[in-house]
C-alpha cells in the first residue's frame, strides 16, 4: 500500500497555501553573496557533505510509519510497515520510492516524488501517471525528502544565504542555523562534529495552528563523502493528517541512473486555482448551501425566525471565516448562534474557530464535547486567527450534545433535527445526519454519492445511511451533500440515490 492508500480517507479538500512555494535547491555556487561569512559556510557545508556531481546515489531505510488519519475517533493512530528510498543528484534533483503497507495487505504499490529544480511530481504507483503538485502539499512531499538526506539539507539552507540564512556556532558542541522556508522557518543542529542531529520547521498550520515539525538524527556517519543517519525520526503533515516515521538505514550508497531522475515525459498539471469567493444558493424556504469551490465543500444554513444555524464549517479557519463573512453578509440582523457538524474529520470541523469566536454554541455527540474543546484551545501564537486574537489562551466552548442520538431545534420559520447514526455510517464511531422535515430534505457529509467518469454512483457507505433514514421513519425527497462539489450534482433525489445503490449491489 502506498503513503496516499495508508492514509485511508484523506480528504481531497487541500489546506490553504500559507505560503509560497520556492522548491529549487540551487547549488551552493549558486548562492546569492552576503550572508554567513565563508568559514560559516563550509561548516555548514560539511553537515552533508556534496551532493554528487553528473551521478546519483540512492539509500534505503526501513522502519514503521504511525498515521493519525481519517480514521474512526480523534486520534486513532493506525501502524503500516515502511520502505523508503531516496535517491539524491546535484543540483538538487532527488527521487524518493516510498512503499507502505500494514500486516493484512494483499498487495502494495510504491507512490514516486521527484523532487526538480522548481517541481514536484507525484505518481501514485508504479506506472502510473505524474501529477504536478503545488502549494502546501507540494511543500510538504519535498519535506519528506530533503529531510531525509543531509546532502539535501544543507544544500537548502545553504541557497538561503544572503536571504535570511541566519545563525552557526552557539557553543563547541552545538550549532544552529535558521531560514525562512516554504513552509515555515527551519532551524538545523549541528553536533561538534558539524554532523546533523535535528531538522525543526516552525509551521503555521490554517486548522491545526502553531505546530513544530521534526526530524532528529540518530549516529549520522559519513558514507564516502557524504554524511547519512543510520536511523532517523521524522514528522509529517499530508492533507488533514499527521504522521511519524521511524526508520533504520539498510545498508549504504547504491549508484543510481540518472534517468531514474529525469522528468517524465508527461505530467498531469497541478489543478488551476478554484474560487475563492462562497456562493451562497437558495435551497429551498430557508435553507442555503454555502458553497467553497477551493476547499471543494458544500456547508448548510438553516434559517430560523431570530438565527442561523450552519451546518459543517469547512476545512480550515480561512474557509470558516469566508463562510462567516458571507452568511454576514447576507443575513445582517440574524446571526449565526449554532453550528453543527457531521463527524470529526478537517473538512467539516477545521472552520469551528471562526465561529467559537463568536461565542457560537457547538451541537455535537457528546463523546465529542471534548474535540470540540481542543480545537477552541489550539495554539496560534505564530499567526494569530481571530479567537486568538481575542481570547490568547483559548475559550471554553458552549457545546450542546445530543440525547439519545438526537437534538431538534424548531420555531414558526423551520424545522432541523439532528441524529447520530453512528456505526451504520461505516466511517466514523459519530456520525450525525440533519433531517429538515418541513422541506423533506437530508443533508450528509460524505456518505451518499460521488462521480466517477461522468456517472454519479453511490458510495459504499450509501447501504448504511439509506438503512439509518429507514430506522428513524424519515421520508426525505431530496438529499444534499457536504463533499465533494467539484464535479459532483449538489443534490440527488432520494429515490434515485435508493436506486444508485441497489444498482452498486448488483
Amino acid at each position: 500500500m502506498s503513503r496516499s492508500g495508508a492514509a485511508g480517507a484523506l480528504s481531497a479538500a487541500a489546506a490553504a497555501t500559507l505560503l509560497a512555494l520556492a522548491l529549487a535547491i540551487p547549488a551552493a555556487a549558486d548562492a546569492p553573496a552576503g550572508g554567513l561569512g565563508a568559514a560559516v559556510l563550509a561548516r555548514l557545508a560539511r553537515a552533508g557533505g556534496p551532493l554528487p556531481a553528473d551521478r546519483a546515489v540512492a539509500v534505503r531505510f526501513v522502519g514503521t510509519l504511525e498515521l493519525e488519519g481519517h480514521y474512526s475517533r480523534p486520534h486513532e493512530v493506525n501502524r503500516f510497515h515502511s520502505v523508503r528510498r531516496i535517491a539524491i543528484a546535484a543540483p538538487g534533483i532527488a527521487r524518493q520510492d516510498w512503499t507502505t503497507w500494514s500486516d493484512d495487505d494483499t498487495t502494495r504499490s510504491t507512490e514516486t516524488t521527484l523532487l526538480l529544480p522548481g517541481r514536484v511530481l507525484v505518481r501514485d504507483e508504479e506506472g502510473g501517471t505524474y501529477q504536478e503538485l503545488a502549494g502546501r502539499s507540494a511543500a510538504q512531499a519535498a519535506y519528506a525528502i530533503y529531510t531525509a538526506a543531509p546532502a539535501l539539507a544543507a544544500a537548502r539552507a545553504l541557497q538561503a544565504n544572503g536571504r535570511g540564512l541566519a545563525g552557526g556556532p552557539r557553543t563547541s558542541t552545538l550549532s544552529i542555523y535558521d531560514w525562512p522556508d516554504s513552509i515555515g522557518r527551519v532551524q538545523v543542529y549541528l553536533d561538534a562534529f558539524d554532523q546533523p542531529t535535528a531538522w525543526t520547521t516552525f509551521i503555521a498550520e490554517p486548522r491545526l495552528g502553531s505546530l513544530t515539525q521534526n526530524v532528529n538524527y540518530y549516529a549520522c556517519g559519513s558514507l564516502g563523502e557524504r554524511v547519512w543517519p543510520d536511523s532517523l525520526r521524522s514528522e509529517g503533515l499530508p492533507e488533514g493528517a499527521t504522521w511519524i516515521l521511524r526508520e533504520g538505514r539498510a545498508g549504504g550508497e547504491e549508484p543510481v541512473a540518472l534517468a531514474e531522475l529525469a522528468a517524465p515525459g508527461h505530467v498531469e498539471p497541478a489543478p488551476a486555482p478554484a474560487d475563492t469567493v462562497p456562493r451562497v444558493v437558495a435551497v429551498s424556504p430557508g435553507v442555503w448551501a454555502v458553497e467553497l469551490a477551493d476547499a471543494d465543500t458544500r456547508s448548510l444554513a438553516v434559517e430560523f425566525a431570530h438565527e442561523l444555524v450552519l451546518l459543517e464549517s469547512s476545512c480550515d479557519v480561512p474557509h470558516g471565516e469566508r463562510i462567516r463573512a458571507a452568511l454576514r453578509e447576507r443575513f445582517p440582523r440574524k446571526p449565526v448562534r449554532r453550528v453543527a457538524f457531521s463527524h470529526y474529520h478537517p473538512d467539516y470541523t477545521g472552520g469551528l474557530r471562526a465561529f467559537l469566536a463568536d461565542s457560537v454554541r457547538v451541537v455535537c455527540p457528546g463523546a465529542l464535547a471534548g474535540f470540540v474543546q481542543e480545537i477552541a484551545h489550539q495554539n496560534f501564537t505564530v499567526s494569530p486567527d481571530r479567537l486568538a486574537r481575542s481570547h490568547p489562551g483559548g475559550v471554553n466552548a458552549l457545546v450542546d450534545t445530543l440525547v439519545a442520538g438526537r437534538w431538534s431545534v424548531s420555531d414558526a420559520t423551520n424545522e432541523l433535527v439532528a441524529i447520530d447514526i453512528g456505526a451504520l455510517s461505516h466511517h466514523t464511531d459519530h456520525y450525525v445526519i440533519f433531517w429538515l422535515p418541513r422541506a423533506r430534505l437530508l443533508f450528509e457529509g460524505d456518505l451518499g454519492y460521488f462521480t466517477s467518469n461522468g456517472a454519479v454512483r453511490a458510495s459504499r457507505r450509501a447501504a448504511g445511511l439509506l438503512q439509518a433514514v429507514d430506522d428513524a421513519h424519515l421520508d426525505p425527497l431530496t438529499v444534499i451533500q457536504s463533499w465533494p462539489v467539484r464535479g459532483n450534482p449538489p443534490s440527488l433525489p432520494f429515490a434515485k440515490l435508493r436506486e444508485l445503490a441497489a444498482a452498486a449491489k448488483q
